[in-house]
């Protein structure tokens, strides 16, 4: 299976150290599982059925804000032990999980991680339930508004405004 790797790395880190550490860990990964990692940018990060977001270090943070409004859950935070990679990830994790968003750290052995990409892969995708919302909520209703994105996520209904004419014909 393919699998899109987008890495994230602070400037602060050397390069060499850093692409080592990620070639070992994918390697690793590879050997166990049958797996081809493809090293992506934002422009084709969802090209492939499963999307891993790798990151590298510490400081890594800041890179993940400038492009979450591009990414899509669920976040799969894919991690090694150095360069405080694994503090990076918790601290994304957090963030995320603070907006209610779906988000996990892939941390720990290869075969562990492996395992748990299959895990991944084989969930059933259910598609969302659409449903027509005719009308808005009258003025002196101070919390009657349906959060469309909260209800998307929590509970896999996607409301479609339709307008009253649209009803009538």
């Amino acid at each position: 299976m393919k699998v899109a790797v987008l890495p994230i790395v602070s400037k602060l880190h050397d390069d060499i150290r850093i692409h080592d550490d990620t070639k070992r860990l994918l390697d690793e990964i590879q050997s166990i599982g049958n797996y081809e990692f493809i090293l992506s940018n934002l422009s084709n990060f969802y090209g492939e059925k499963l999307s891993l977001i790798l990151v590298q270090s510490g400081g890594s943070e800041g890179y993940f804000l400038e492009m979450e409004k591009d990414l899509k859950e669920p976040f799969y935070l894919l991690t090694y032990g150095s360069n405080n990679s694994l503090a990076a990830s918790m601290e994304i994790l957090t963030y995320l999980k603070n907006k209610n968003k779906k988000a996990e750290i892939l941390h720990g052995s290869a075969k562990y991680i492996s395992n748990r990409l299959k895990e991944i892969q084989q969930q059933e995708v259910i598609n969302p339930v659409n449903l027509g919302v005719i009308g808005k909520p009258s003025d002196w209703l101070i919390a009657s508004d349906v959060d469309y994105e909260k209800c998307l996520s929590y509970h896999n209904i996607n409301l479609i405004d339709i307008d009253i004419e649209e009803l009538v014909q």
